[in-house]
């Protein structure tokens, strides 16, 4: 189901048909909408989830931030994916803005781990693609840290273009391998 695989994919060729026919789309959304209104509790995660999903597609941001924001008040929400995919979907729309503003959301309400360096890959490129370089200036992170052998990779790093060039790759670089 979509609640489970947090994506419209489970929904296969019908997903497709689905979101394929904007008017049937929308008409699934109004309803979805409708439901939250009169009675939110006969509405449940998954579909709550399927609905902001679709309004996604149908590029009706308001709406599908409403929606994601109704899945997170469910019991069986799953905080994590939710803002992941919330996040993403965003950023793959060229929503950039709204990415950035959906990871930091979830990393201030704590449902995004600060211990997964993808997090902040995802934030830094939505901060850096929204313009707002200010707010992030790069990341860069361990990856295979083997304790028995005293060994670390140093798995990717992403500098926005404002300090390309300048001492901040290198201090990084520095302070990674000086606490390793």
């Amino acid at each position: 189901t979509v609640g489970r695989a947090g994506s419209l994919a489970p929904l296969g060729d019908a997903g497709e048909a689905l979101v394929g026919n904007k008017e049937t789309a929308r008409a699934l959304v109004d309803a979805a909408e409708a439901k939250l209104a009169d009675d939110a509790d006969e509405l449940d995660y998954g579909a709550r989830l399927a609905a902001a999903l679709v309004a996604l597609k149908l590029e009706d941001y308001d709406r599908a931030d409403k929606l994601f924001t109704a899945a997170l008040e469910t019991d069986e929400a799953k905080p994590a994916e939710v803002y992941v995919n919330w996040g993403l979907e965003l950023f793959m729309a060229n929503q950039y803005r709204r990415a950035a503003e959906v990871f930091e959301r979830g990393l201030e309400k704590e449902a995004l781990s600060e211990e997964n360096p993808a997090i902040f890959f995802y934030l830094a490129g939505a901060l850096e693609m929204s313009g707002r370089t200010d707010a992030a200036i790069g990341i860069t992170c361990y990856l295979d840290i083997r304790a028995e052998h005293c060994g670390v990779e140093i798995c990717f790093t992403w500098i926005g273009k404002p300090h390309q060039g300048t001492a901040v790759n290198p201090e990084c670089k520095y302070l990674l391998f000086r606490h390793a």
